[in-house]
């Protein structure tokens, strides 16, 4: 694994830290990818050129190994980690690329944005053969895709929309196990910024201890 790949937000970091050994390296390179991609579509000013930039990821994805282009880690531990089953991140790339082509972001697009976000997780059970019901899963992982995509909207209209749609739709049902540990610490972090109405995931002293619980108990 390539340890070069440190630039994710910290409560990704946070959850990284409990992450199955045997699986660090897929939600280490799956992270660096969403926060790369966030990053593209964040400081895009032409929809089309950051097209072109996600057309890049796409193109990569679907292009065999050993013609990828060789330095740079995300893509690495991609190739690494994530070989033969690189779909949900290629769903992934599609999701940040609504940001870019959708005027209104509805209810509608913005469960899509979750829909994409959504299937790296899927992914991430299936291979550790979690025992979590599919839906758990999803309505967890939901909650922290708009409630994390809601932190970094300029505009408090469609913030407290974003806020509005993971408050009706994500539910808790339960408990996650232990091989998807590092979604539980995410989307508590998530509940609690939503409840105390924080601007971050993590942002004040007690934001490492609420994750240090939740990824020894899982709640």
């Amino acid at each position: 694994m390539d340890t070069t790949v440190t630039e994710i937000p910290e409560a990704q970091r946070l959850s990284l830290a409990h992450a199955p050994a045997g699986h660090r390296g897929q939600w280490l390179a799956f992270f660096s990818l969403d926060h790369a991609l966030g990053r593209i579509v964040a400081g895009t000013s032409e929809a089309i050129l950051g097209q072109m930039r996600l057309a890049w990821w796409r193109d990569q994805l679907g292009a065999p190994i050993e013609t990828r282009p060789k330095g740079n880690p995300i893509l690495s531990n991609i190739s690494e980690f994530w070989a033969g089953d690189e779909e949900p991140l290629v769903e992934l790339i599609d999701s940040w690329e609504l940001l870019l082509v959708t005027d209104v972001m509805d209810d509608g697009a913005l469960e899509s944005f979750a829909q994409g976000r959504i299937a790296p997780f899927k992914a991430l059970a299936r291979r550790a053969n979690s025992a979590c019901d599919k839906s758990l899963i999803a309505n967890a992982a939901r909650c922290w895709a708009l409630t994390d995509l809601s932190l970094h909207l300029s505009d408090a209209d469609g913030r407290k929309n974003v806020q509005r749609l993971v408050k009706e739709h994500s539910q808790v049902n339960g408990a996650l196990d232990r091989s998807m540990r590092p979604l539980a610490i995410l989307e508590g972090l998530s509940r609690r910024a939503l409840k105390q109405g924080r601007t971050s995931l993590v942002g004040d002293r007690l934001s490492p201890l609420f994750a240090l619980r939740l990824g020894i108990f899982g709640r």
